[in-house]
């Protein structure tokens, strides 16, 4: 177990920083197109809602993919076997809790 997070962690890390950057990018690029151009009201409501969703969408993710991290650890913590249900429900409950929140911030 320690192994994969050793090996795991950086690679993680690289993949979602990658991530970030390129979507960091294409809002920009699409930001300066859109100021660049005279395009009309309809088609920048349309980008301004596409860029809404797709911002609660990387909440979602994001806190899908931290409250699933803090609940293995969570588990890990309490010693529990990986072979008991126990072990797979806690990180459930995290989750859950964390789609709860994103869904809070989105409301509000």
């Amino acid at each position: 177990m320690k192994q994969i997070i050793v090996l795991g962690t950086p690679l993680a890390f690289m993949i979602i920083s990658a991530i970030i950057i390129k979507y960091t990018y294409d809002y920009r690029l699409k930001k300066k197109v859109i100021e660049s151009i005279g395009i009309d009201d309809i088609t920048i409501e349309i980008f301004k809602s596409q860029a809404d969703n797709l911002r609660y969408s990387y909440i979602r993710w994001g806190m899908f993919f931290v409250t699933l991290g803090l609940g293995i650890y969570t588990s890990d913590l309490l010693k529990y076997n990986i072979y008991q249900p126990v072990f797979y429900s806690i990180p459930c409950v995290f989750v859950g809790i964390g789609f709860i929140v994103s869904s809070i911030i989105k409301k509000g």
